[in-house]
């Protein structure tokens, strides 16, 4: 597939401007809203390697897609209570097992009262509670990050409201409730950074943002210059690919990402083959009236859809991990850990600063990353020991 700078460009306005800011004039808004819950399901084939033991089925194909802007406990906080998760979870792990998830937290709001978080579908103040047409898209900028990390999540500035402090519930996203009870968890899986879309979505193509701490816009081919994935997944002689549907992030670093980009119906075609690369990138649609990325005030019924697809097509290829990520992960609630709280995981940077708005270390929001593979335990939780440093 070859795009060239003109086409490239053409799509990136389509999905630029406010849409991909989320501001007011995001036309995901516009239409109606499915029920996530009448979203048909599409059964896994009799013969999926999702039946087998992981001895017979070795992983040889990963596919990861990195979905937008939800956290942790917004969308799988109901874990924590699941009273049959949780005793299967011990039965089979022992009795200390246990998921870092809960829905029923306090806030204080930018006039000091104490706000509860609610089921998203009980706020009663927007029409399209899968959406959240009525209400602000949830602060996810660098400043807007810090502030809510240091005045608190709903305080003034925050970009926050009634919204942001919702959670579902496991019958609203009946997909990832599956894949999540199913597979296995990540309760302590946080973004790469606490700032908005672009520079997470260069971490996660580059370890590294260059130093940026916003989206730029215009989005622009080749506008980015650090080595990515791809190139070291070829010096090594791994093939990988990103598949698109609308805008090819991997363009962002020029036309040297060509042999890498793939339209997403190739995806489909290439699982069905049996011919998708040892590492495949899935990047949703961005912006647009039917965005299945899961970005607040697109439906999230679409999400869910577009999820499905992805894994019960890569469950044919006979030999595959699927991994689902959230990148802009910071906006929706979550506990911070209290001071002296130990998260197991590293955010060394050669960009941290003892300065708040320049400093690239600090720890954002979890994401309610799953992963599925024919090894993966059922009701598992995965706590990361360490991680790779980033290098800002």
């Amino acid at each position: 597939m070859h795009l060239n700078r003109r086409e490239f460009l053409r799509a990136a306005r389509l999905v630029g401007g406010a849409a991909m800011l989320g501001g007011p004039g995001l036309v995901a808004c516009d239409g109606g809203s499915a029920r996530a819950t009448n979203v048909p399901r599409l059964p896994l084939p009799p013969d999926s390697v999702l039946a087998h033991p992981a001895t017979e089925c070795p992983i040889d194909t990963v596919v990861i897609v990195m979905m937008e802007n939800r956290s942790f406990d917004h969308y799988l906080g109901w874990l924590g209570g699941e009273e049959h998760y949780v005793e299967e979870g011990r039965r089979r792990y022992g009795r200390n097992f246990h998921v870092d998830a809960r829905v029923d937290e306090r806030y204080r709001n930018e006039f000091g009262i104490q706000v509860e978080t609610r089921h998203t579908l009980q706020l009663g103040d927007d029409p399209s509670p899968y959406r959240g047409c009525n209400h602000r898209d949830p602060g996810h900028s660098w400043i807007k990050g810090r502030v809510q990390r240091d005045r608190g999540f709903l305080a003034s500035g925050t970009g926050n409201d009634s919204f942001a402090a919702s959670y579902y519930l496991s019958e609203d996203i009946p997909v990832n409730a599956h894949i999540a009870r199913r597979f296995t968890v990540m309760d302590r899986h946080h973004a790469s950074l606490l700032g908005p879309t672009f520079p997470n979505r260069q971490y996660l193509f580059s370890a590294q943002s260059e130093g940026l701490k916003t989206s730029l816009h215009p989005l622009d081919f080749g506008q980015y210059s650090s080595r990515t994935i791809f190139e070291k997944l070829e010096s090594a002689g791994v093939q990988a690919a990103e598949y698109f549907t609308n805008l090819p992030i991997s363009l962002l670093w020029g036309a040297r990402m060509f042999p890498f980009v793939r339209t997403v119906d190739v995806y489909f075609s290439d699982a069905a083959a049996g011919t998708l690369p040892q590492v495949s990138f899935i990047t949703p649609p961005v912006g647009g009236a039917f965005r299945p990325d899961d970005h607040p005030q697109g439906d999230i019924a679409l999400g869910q859809r577009f999820i499905e697809a992805l894994y019960a097509r890569a469950a044919t290829t006979g030999t595959t991990s699927a991994s689902s990520d959230f990148e802009s992960r910071r906006c929706l609630h979550r506990r911070t850990p209290d001071p002296g709280t130990s998260i197991t995981i590293s955010t060394t940077t050669r960009r941290s600063s003892a300065s708040s708005s320049g400093d690239f270390s600090a720890r954002p929001r979890r994401a309610p990353a799953r992963k599925a593979t024919d090894g993966s335990w059922p009701s598992a939780t995965d706590t990361p020991t360490t991680t790779a440093p980033a290098s800002g």
